[in-house]
């Protein structure tokens, strides 16, 4: 045994002789007509293993550790979900129970009561302010809220005739917006002509009119 060892050392020791002369086009031709594998066989004596990484764990409370290269299954993995949720509408879905009308507005009469506060609170600030520029905002304000508050007070009397024509058996009629708007316009301007306030009301429309012309009137080059 000892015997074939040294022979095999001999051996390796002349090929490394022959292939330390030996040019690197050469060594390159070499490796490619007797392969990589052989030559380093022939070499090192011994076939090259790859040395494997054990992915064991060190504790059972460490998680798992597993090879980049293997390929993971999307059968057995639940970390991607594919299943898309369903969307729900509450006003269509029964397990939201029925729509009450009536129970809605009782519970949120409380926002009604709020803007009416702050409506009165606005009011009592406007008069005691002084600061042209913050005077204006509340002003702004104001409108607005009274805005919201007149057309909660519609929306509550077009409720009412609604029901009243249901008790005594008609069918109700609901009105566009368009016939509604219209509707306001006539009730304004004959507030207006009754109160002599139109032409200021018509003076202040045409102005605001010309702004909005000026502001989208394309610039002079």
């Amino acid at each position: 045994m000892d015997d074939l060892t040294q022979l095999d050392d001999e051996r390796r020791t002349k090929l490394h002789q022959k292939l330390s002369t030996m040019s690197f086009e050469d060594l390159l031709q070499l490796k490619k007509t007797i392969g990589t594998k052989l030559l380093n066989e022939s070499v090192l004596g011994n076939s090259v293993k790859k040395l494997r990484r054990s992915f064991k764990r060190s504790n059972k409370n460490c998680p798992r550790e597993i090879s980049s290269k293997k390929k993971i299954s999307l059968q057995t993995t639940n970390a991607i979900s594919t299943t898309r949720p369903q969307p729900r509408d509450p006003r269509f879905d029964s397990l939201c129970g029925k729509y009450d009308d009536k129970k809605f507005k009782q519970n949120y009469k409380f926002i009604f009561n709020i803007k009416m506060k702050e409506m009165k609170h606005l009011q009592r600030e406007f008069e005691n302010e002084e600061n042209p520029d913050r005077k204006m905002k509340i002003k702004r304000l104001l409108q607005r809220l009274a805005n919201q508050i007149h057309e909660h007070e519609q929306q509550e009397a077009q409720s009412k005739e609604v029901q009243e024509l249901l008790m005594n058996g008609f069918k109700p009629v609901f009105k566009k917006k368009s016939d509604v708007r219209l509707e306001q316009a006539i009730e304004k301007y004959g507030e207006l002509k009754n109160s002599n306030r139109m032409k200021k009301y018509m003076e202040r429309k045409s102005k605001k009119i010309k702004k909005k012309e000026q502001k989208n009137k394309p610039p002079i080059l």
